[in-house]
């Protein structure tokens, strides 16, 4: 039977399918590192042939990644929407199926990203509103919430700027901005705050991403305030490095404090 005749409930199932052999193949491939870190070779070529109408009849894809794990992506976004149209999404057996879809959205664009640039990307990005929205109504805001700010940030005019935070990842809770200066030392600790203002002064000279600036430079004070309190700290107790004076620690956030604050009076990010 030809695939677009197959009911909804067969398409899912094959779609789940195929998630299940590639979620085995991607832990299996990724068990060592040293593995994981290899090229790809038949095997991942073999699984993707073996899926690939499942998916890309509905408007998906496979792709391999440069650590040579086998993802999903959305490809058309208009079938993928009308596809998830069709689907019964508080039917509890395609949560799982459905959530490594919606968990694909973001993965897409910073795979696109990397071929198509400018209006090209923001129009394709943009394309991808109503898929989003779908697995939004589907109860699935949460694995979309990073494709969410990618669509606001598209039509807001500032996309690269917010792939660019992504990319660094200084907006995300594992980034530890506000640990850094508890786990560097004074040299590597400067080196890392240097290129967050230097992120924060990127993303600044497109003034319809002030927006996005000020959520960073908000995180950054933050970050820098728990460094200036733990300063105090330290002088009585000392430092997490007894082999890097207190001194030396004093300066980096006197010179951070400075930077920073010059960046934000550049830009006129809180005005």
């Amino acid at each position: 039977m030809p695939y677009q005749e197959l009911n909804i409930q067969t398409k899912m199932a094959r779609i789940s399918d195929a998630i299940n052999d590639i979620y085995q193949y991607n832990n299996d491939i990724c068990e060592l590192p040293r593995v994981c870190n290899q090229s790809t070779g038949k095997a991942a070529q073999d699984l993707i042939q073996a899926h690939r109408i499942s998916f890309e009849q509905v408007g998906f894809g496979l792709s391999i990644n440069r650590v040579g794990t086998i993802g999903i992506l959305v490809i058309e976004p208009k079938e993928a929407h009308d596809f998830l149209m069709q689907v019964d999404g508080t039917k509890s057996e395609y949560q799982k199926t459905l959530g490594e879809l919606a968990n694909s959205v973001e993965r897409s664009v910073s795979w696109l990203s990397s071929s198509i640039k400018g209006d090209s990307l923001e129009s394709w990005v943009i394309g991808l509103d109503d898929v989003v929205t779908r697995f939004e109504h589907m109860g699935l805001m949460d694995n979309v919430l990073g494709a969410r700010q990618l669509v606001d940030a598209a039509r807001g005019g500032y996309l690269s700027e917010q792939l660019l935070i992504d990319t660094t990842g200084i907006l995300k809770p594992h980034s530890h901005i506000e640990e850094w200066h508890k786990n560097n030392r004074p040299k590597p600790l400067y080196d890392r705050w240097m290129m967050a203002l230097d992120v924060l002064a990127d993303i600044s000279t497109n003034p319809a991403a002030i927006p996005l600036s000020r959520i960073v430079s908000k995180k950054f004070e933050l970050a820098l305030g728990n460094f200036e309190k733990d300063l105090a700290i330290w002088k009585i107790k000392g430092v997490p490095y007894p082999d890097a004076p207190w001194g030396q620690y004093q300066g980096v956030a006197r010179l951070v404090r400075g930077d920073f604050e010059e960046t934000l009076e550049s830009f006129e990010i809180n005005k």
